[in-house]
């Protein structure tokens, strides 16, 4: 049986990954010149951040949107209506109930989104490559546990999301 780390070892470890990712947007700003992916993005963080949860959920209902993204359903549609202008989003009837309307992401949101990690890909590359072959061993094995974790801690999720589900419908009920 696994045993739980110390409060101690998570807040550092916790500590580290939040200062890794201060590093890394310091690098992304004094790369900024030679980084263009983000200064061709005509859209709010907010509309950012929605894209990505439309995307990664392959589509949300507006009130869906609203409460995962912890802000008011009328704000909602000026949102979405500025992914589908740019043509990053399409809405869609619900087919089970016309009140409501989901978000899809579309061809072009998808690729605005892969050229984004193409981006941080290459930036993380670049940092790797000046570890040594030792340190690239315990940040691989590193990556690994985390992504193992965050694996089951998703599975979790969607299966608290499918205990929530009315019976017999396969959908979760918060829409």
């Amino acid at each position: 049986m696994n045993s739980k780390p110390e409060t101690g070892k998570v807040e550092r470890a916790v500590t580290a990954f939040h200062e890794f990712v201060r590093c890394g947007k310091a690098i992304q700003f004094a790369e900024r010149g030679r980084d263009q992916s983000w200064v061709h993005m005509d859209m709010t963080m907010a509309q950012f951040r929605a894209l990505m949860l439309i995307a990664s959920t392959g589509g949300v209902t507006g009130r869906a949107l609203a409460e995962r993204l912890g802000i008011g359903p009328s704000a909602v549609t000026p949102l979405v209506d500025r992914l589908v202008m740019h043509g990053y989003v399409r809405r869609e009837e619900d087919h089970d109930d016309r009140r409501l309307s989901w978000a899809r992401p579309t061809a072009a949101g998808h690729e605005l989104l892969q050229q984004v990690m193409v981006s941080g890909k290459e930036r993380m590359v670049d940092l790797l490559t000046h570890l040594t072959e030792e340190e690239m061993d315990v940040v691989d094995r590193a990556f690994q546990i985390l992504r193992h974790a965050a694996e089951q801690q998703l599975a979790r999720h969607q299966n608290e999301q499918e205990s929530l589900a009315p019976v017999g419908t396969g959908k979760a009920a918060v829409r």
